[in-house]
């Protein structure tokens, strides 16, 4: 696979793997040449109980993607569940050796930011800058090429568990395949569906999926905040599980089916068959009542969202963008609406824009993800925000950032 023209992405979510295939045209263009899509096998609650099912789900899914996209993929960007990462306040301050900044000044700043003292069992993925001071010159976004004495960065530090990312990692591997980078899921899911303007105005990404959900606030270019909340569609499928007394692979297929976020959008006469359990027969529910156990249990994480931001945000801050919608639950018919009404804010399912190809099929929320890890790699020169694995390709006159 020629990495300079053709990326691929791998999101080892915690219920379906995806892998996306991207390629950067001589025109410019990006187009989306191959996808992939595969039960996470060997996975439970985001952690791996079971290796070989996993290397076999990750091989599955990405032969999907070659043979949609007609070449091999011998390298991944890959991301995991939301789970394994945090975020928190980082500082540096270096001094300009020369009078003038250079890559590695900025390389030294970086370095003092990270001086912070991680657990034995974590380990630094990303530094995302919110500006950095020459001297009294402040709020750069590229110091490079600036005269003075003092350089000063405040930025974000993301960390994640080592083991975790050791395991997915060696599981990749196995598959014949290298990690170019492992990513926040939360920047990836930002590069494929917000843009510059949604970012500077204030905007809420939230993901939510299957044992997760993953809300960031992103303004003036910056992911100023993140927070997982341990809660998901699975606890949608469990609900409808024990109110209605059914398997839950049959609770999962009807609300896949059948489920909306509203009892508004469903005809009072429309009813669903259940499969016979035990010595009982089949019965019939009305598609209401599914979707009122969807709405109570949506309203209630909706809530713990809305608690999160009222005690994380300034008061009057304000998220002009409004809240964007991805992962596996943002196919709920009815939940943009449902946002608007419990957190008082604009609300609609994030679209990926700009790029070309199977658009028909990554339009689907499951795959923003994976998307937006093909598009990290291929815009990688251009983000202003630094990994610790792979930072070569962010200035190619010095490779030794980390």
């Amino acid at each position: 696979m020629a990495s300079s023209s053709i990326e691929a992405g791998l999101d080892l979510g915690s219920d379906t793997f995806k892998c996306v295939v991207a390629s950067s045209e001589a025109d410019g263009a990006i187009s989306v040449i191959g996808t992939g899509i595969e039960q996470a096998r060997g996975i439970k609650n985001g952690v791996i109980c079971n290796r070989d099912e996993v290397i076999q789900s990750i091989r599955k899914v990405v032969e999907q993607a070659e043979r949609v996209a007609g070449c091999r993929i011998d390298e991944v960007h890959v991301s995991l569940s939301p789970q394994y990462f945090k975020i928190f306040p980082a500082h540096g301050v270096a001094r300009i050796r020369k009078g003038v900044v250079t890559p590695k000044d900025v390389n030294a700043v970086i370095e003092i930011a990270k001086t912070y003292k991680l657990s034995p069992e974590s380990e630094f993925i990303h530094i995302l800058p919110h500006g950095y001071e020459v001297d009294d010159h402040c709020d750069l976004t590229d110091p490079i090429g600036m005269s003075g004495i003092r350089l000063e960065v405040q930025a974000q530090a993301v960390i994640a568990q080592s083991a975790a990312l050791r395991s997915f990692e060696e599981c990749c591997k196995h598959a014949q395949l290298h990690v170019v980078d492992i990513y926040m899921p939360s920047l990836a899911n930002a590069e494929a569906l917000l843009g510059q303007n949604d970012r500077e105005v204030g905007v809420a990404l939230i993901d939510m999926g299957r044992d997760s959900i993953d809300l960031s606030i992103f303004k003036d270019r910056d992911m100023l905040f993140n927070m997982t909340f341990n809660m998901g569609g699975n606890d949608i499928t469990y609900d409808i599980k024990d109110h209605l007394r059914i398997p839950y692979a049959e609770a999962e297929h009807i609300k896949t089916k059948y489920g909306a976020a509203s009892n508004a959008l469903s005809m009072n006469n429309e009813t669903i068959e259940l499969s016979p359990v035990g010595g009982h027969p089949s019965s019939r529910i009305t598609r209401h009542k599914l979707c009122d156990i969807i709405d109570a249990r949506l309203s209630e994480m909706l809530a713990q969202i809305c608690e999160a931001l009222d005690a994380t945000l300034p008061q009057n801050f304000l998220l002009a963008g409004g809240v964007v919608l991805t992962g596996g639950c943002a196919n709920f018919e009815g939940l943009p609406e449902l946002v608007r009404e419990e957190l008082h804010l604009s609300a609609a399912v994030g679209e990926i824009k700009g790029i070309r190809g199977l658009i028909d099929v990554v339009r689907d929320p499951r795959y923003a993800t994976a998307t937006g890890l093909a598009l990290c790699g291929i815009r990688q020169c251009k983000q202003h925000w630094f990994s610790q694995r792979n930072l070569s390709k962010k200035f190619g006159f010095f490779r030794e950032w980390f």
